[in-house]
C-alpha cells in the first residue's frame, strides 16, 4: 500500500486500481489542502466544551466501553463536528504514547484539512462509517495505526454532532473494529436523545414556573427548544426576539444566576435575568 500511495503523490490521478475510492477521494482532498505529506500539524484549541450535549452523553457510555476494552491495545476518541477531539480513553501506554506522538490528544483537530485522510476527518467528509488503516492514511506518520469512525447524529435536529473513532495498531486489524465504532455512535445517540428529554422537561417546568411568578416577558432557550410567553411577543418583534434568545446563548452553561443588559435592534435596552436549568 506504501507504494500505491507513493505513487498517487507521484501522480495524483483519480481511480488508482489497488486504492478505494474513499481513500483516493480523500488523497486527492487532502492535496487541495496542501496537507503535509509525512508530518501531521493538527490545530490546536485550548478551549473546548466539555459539557455538551454530546460531550455529557457519551461520558458514561465511553467509560462502560473503555473497561470492556481494558485489556485491548484500542483508544476511544470522541471529536465534534468539527473533528476536534473532546476525550481519550486508553489504558495501553504503547498505545497512548504513540497517539501523544502524532497529536491525536484532547483539544487538537483532526479534521482532513489539518491531516489528511484519517478515521475521524474522512467520516466527517462522508458521513459515514469509514476505516483507514495503515497507508490509506493520506500522511505517513499515521501509517502505523488503524482507526475506525463512525458518525454520531443530533437525536433531535439530525445535524453531524461529532464523530467515534476507535484507533488500534495497523498490525492488529481487526474487522470489527468498524463495528464497534458503529453500535457505539448509536448508543452514544441514544444517551443523547434521553438527555435532551430530560433537560427539555427540566426547561418547561422552570418556564411554567417564571410565567406564573409575573407578568414580565419570558423566554427559556437550550439547544433545541425555545419557549416564549404572549408577553415577550407582544412586547418584542421578530427581530427583537431574536437578539434576545442571541444573548441568552452567550449566557447558557453559566453555573449561576446572570444578569445581562442587551441592546435590541428596535433600540430598546433589555435586561435579561438568566438562571440556569439542572
Amino acid at each position: 500500500m506504501s507504494v500505491l500511495r507513493e505513487k498517487f503523490l507521484t501522480r495524483p490521478e483519480p481511480g488508482l486500481p489497488g486504492v478505494r475510492d474513499v481513500i483516493s477521494a480523500s488523497w486527492r482532498r487532502a492535496l487541495e489542502h496542501r496537507v503535509d505529506a509525512d508530518e501531521p500539524d493538527p490545530v490546536f484549541v485550548p478551549d473546548h466544551d466539555e459539557e455538551s450535549l454530546l460531550a455529557r452523553s457519551a461520558r458514561p457510555v465511553l467509560a462502560d466501553l473503555s473497561a470492556e476494552l481494558a485489556a485491548q491495545p484500542v483508544a476511544i476518541v470522541l471529536t465534534d463536528a468539527d473533528g476536534l477531539v473532546v476525550s481519550r480513553f486508553s489504558t495501553d501506554r504503547a498505545l497512548n504514547s504513540g497517539l501523544d506522538r502524532i497529536s491525536l490528544a484532547t483539544g487538537y483537530s483532526y479534521a482532513e484539512e489539518s491531516v489528511g485522510t484519517n478515521g475521524i476527518g474522512t467520516t466527517l467528509e462522508c458521513q459515514k462509517p469509514v476505516l483507514v488503516s495503515g497507508f490509506e492514511h493520506f500522511n505517513s506518520s499515521l501509517a502505523d495505526f488503524e482507526c475506525a469512525g463512525a458518525p454520531i447524529s443530533h437525536p433531535i435536529r439530525g445535524h453531524l454532532a461529532g464523530v467515534l473513532d476507535l484507533t488500534s495498531w495497523a498490525d492488529h486489524s481487526s474487522p470489527l473494529l468498524l463495528t464497534l465504532a458503529r453500535t457505539t455512535a448509536k448508543r452514544i445517540e441514544e444517551a443523547m436523545l434521553a438527555g435532551t428529554g430530560a433537560r427539555e422537561l427540566s426547561l418547561f417546568r422552570e418556564y411554567l414556573a417564571a410565567c406564573r411568578r409575573g407578568s414580565g416577558a419570558v423566554l427559556a432557550v437550550n439547544e433545541d427548544v425555545v419557549m416564549v410567553n404572549s408577553h415577550a411577543e407582544e412586547l418584542y418583534d421578530v427581530t427583537d426576539r431574536a437578539a434576545l434568545i442571541s444573548h441568552a446563548a452567550d449566557v447558557t452553561g453559566a453555573a449561576k444566576p446572570v444578569t445581562v443588559l442587551a441592546d435590541l435592534p428596535s433600540g430598546v435596552v433589555a435586561r435579561l435575568e438568566y438562571r440556569p436549568v439542572y
